[in-house]
């Protein structure tokens, strides 16, 4: 299995949370999310299995201090993005890819290895509010075949594209996948649990559901 990491850039991320975090410290949280992505990844598959798409500089010199990949960034939006990264790998003869985002503080490579440990030609979990989706798996015919539809509404719009293709899916309900930083309340309430040090995280356990699969 061959994790993407799609980042936006260190300075233009989590533009959302203007009216609690000025520039400064947006940037110090992205930079932060980003390396503990990426030390989860690595936990997980191995920083050669690890690929970031980006097209900022100071995320790509951060990737490769941690001995990881960077495929760039064609700045065309999210989907577009991810086609350039499935299509390197695949032309490298990799058959199953992860798409992990960078907002998601209490992700841990358990979660992510119940992820891959399912049965489907794709797995798929959804944000809090099952409208969002948080973490996709595809697998072999999925990983050449199922488009990439990110963005509002891209939970119900990757299952209905998996039935299209006739594919099998699989949903996973696990907290540490559907939490994201993506809103000022969401950030106030990891930093309320996490204490004055954002590196403070509470031990997760274990919360994966698998709710069903087509």
């Amino acid at each position: 299995m061959d994790i993407i990491v799609p980042c936006k850039g260190l300075s233009a991320g989590k533009s959302r949370l203007r009216e609690c975090l000025g520039s400064h410290d947006r940037r110090e949280l992205c930079e932060w999310l980003l390396v503990s992505t990426l030390r989860v990844a690595d936990k997980l598959v191995g920083a050669r299995r690890v690929h970031v798409v980006t097209s900022d500089a100071e995320a790509d010199a951060i990737v490769r201090r941690h001995g990881m990949r960077c495929i760039g960034d064609p700045s065309f939006g999210l989907n577009e993005a991810l086609d350039v990264a499935r299509t390197t790998l695949l032309a490298e003869g990799r058959a199953s890819l992860m798409v992990l985002p960078t907002d998601l503080p209490y992700v841990d490579a358990q979660a992510l290895a119940s992820v891959a440990a399912c049965v489907g030609d794709m797995v798929i979990a959804s944000d809090e509010h099952g409208s969002g989706t948080n973490i996709l798996f595809l697998r072999d015919a999925a990983a050449r075949t199922m488009p990439f539809a990110f963005g509002d509404g891209s939970f119900a719009a990757h299952l209905t594209g998996a039935r299209t293709l006739g594919l099998s899916s699989q949903i996973v309900r696990d907290w540490r996948l559907a939490f994201d930083i993506d809103q000022p309340a969401q950030y106030v309430q990891w930093r309320g649990d996490c204490g004055p040090a954002a590196g403070t995280m509470r031990d997760p356990g274990d919360g994966a559901v698998v709710l069903h699969g087509t």
